[in-house]
């Protein structure tokens, strides 16, 4: 059976990339690991994470790179703004030494350094995985140039996970890589291709709604400016033909309401 695979174009404008860590262990770092495809084939990179030329500011050097996943951004009063994104790489784990448990952190001119470690269960409270959470701290001379702050969560296979005979790929992780810049505020910044795709949609949608609200305007003026307003038995029928807005009036069905549940109202 040929199951579809997704691209990220094929994501609709509005939909981001946001698996929970169960999600990316069992559907993901877990598919790789047998040799099996992704569900998604171009939202994860697979790149060197660790090494002497694995500088995280070359993985992605261009933040407009569509795997970027826009975050948010955070104004300040000197014009720049704080600007978050987030990254997805497949990374091969290499030992300090031979025989060794020590895994090589050094990235590039800095150094992935470990804080935290967690399990991450499935539903049934198997151990499945971990997640190791560094901060990449570069040497003294390339701190005095950083203008940006790196974040990684570190995932990687546990527990029944490992015992799996159809496993091919022990050795990767998945990394969720979270850069933090500070930038210069620009009136037309510059988007990625998703952002592009929803503003187009979005300008679409309003430009259609002004449109067919200008149309019913102008119908209801002509048709009120040519009423004679001593006519009462014509008021009269135009009041009874307007709809009934209360809630029963409108018939929704119970899946209706699941729906709308989903929804805050301003």
């Amino acid at each position: 059976m040929n199951h579809l695979r997704w691209t990220r174009a094929m994501i609709p404008p509005g939909h981001h990339f946001l698996p929970s860590d169960g999600e990316l262990i069992e559907f993901y770092l877990l598919q790789w690991s047998k040799g099996l495809p992704l569900p998604v084939n171009d939202l994860i990179l697979e790149a060197d994470v660790y090494g002497p030329h694995a500088d995280p500011r070359l993985i992605f050097p261009d933040t407009t790179d569509p795997r970027w996943d826009f975050v948010s951004e955070k104004p300040f009063p000197d014009g720049t703004i704080m600007v978050t994104r987030v990254a997805y790489v497949l990374t091969k784990l290499s030992k300090i030494n031979s025989g060794k448990t020590r895994i090589a952190r050094r990235a590039g001119p800095g150094t992935w350094s470990g804080q935290t470690s967690r399990e991450i269960h499935d539903e049934q409270q198997l151990l499945i995985g971990h997640m190791k959470m560094f901060t990449y701290e570069p040497d003294c001379r390339e701190r005095r140039k950083a203008d940006d702050h790196w974040i990684m969560h570190e995932y990687s296979l546990a527990g029944p996970c490992l015992d799996n005979e159809q496993l091919k790929h022990t050795e990767y992780v998945i990394c969720k890589i979270t850069r933090v810049s500070k930038e210069t505020k620009k009136i037309n910044r510059v988007s990625t291709n998703r952002e592009q795709v929803e503003k187009r949609e979005f300008n679409g949608v309003c430009h259609k709604k002004q449109r067919m609200s200008s149309d019913v305007d102008e119908n209801n003026t002509a048709a009120i400016v040519n009423l004679p307003f001593d006519d009462a038995a014509v008021m009269e029928k135009l009041l009874a033909d307007m709809p009934e807005l209360s809630p029963d009036s409108i018939a929704l069905t119970e899946e209706d309401f699941c729906i709308l549940d989903n929804f805050v109202w301003a």
